[in-house]
């Protein structure tokens, strides 16, 4: 019986650690008043996408969401860092938030 709980657990592990959201991410506008959708292009030649909330001109944080989620669930993260005047750059791991 443990085995079998132990296989069972094994087989099914990366759904147990990895979370993408199943659907397209929206765009940055219409979650963050003021951020821009923008690409990175990687040296492989993938395209991430990635939004962008400029601040006043002083540091810049990047925001990556992690395993749990996407950059649309750390929005607000990112509306109180911009309230502190700092920009803001949010990206998805490949596989997550849409990315490929």
């Amino acid at each position: 019986m443990v085995s079998g709980l132990l296989g069972l657990l094994w087989s099914q592990q990366r759904r147990l650690i990895y979370f993408p959201s199943d659907g397209p991410v929206p765009p940055a506008a219409t979650v963050l008043s003021g951020a821009r959708d923008v690409v990175l292009r990687t040296a492989d030649g993938l395209e991430l996408g990635a939004w962008y909330l400029p601040g006043t001109g002083g540091p810049a944080v990047l925001v990556l969401p992690g395993n749990g989620g996407d950059r649309a669930m750390r929005a607000p993260l990112a509306a109180v860092l911009h309230r502190m005047g700092l920009s803001v750059l949010l990206v998805d791991y490949r596989g997550y938030g849409g990315n490929p």
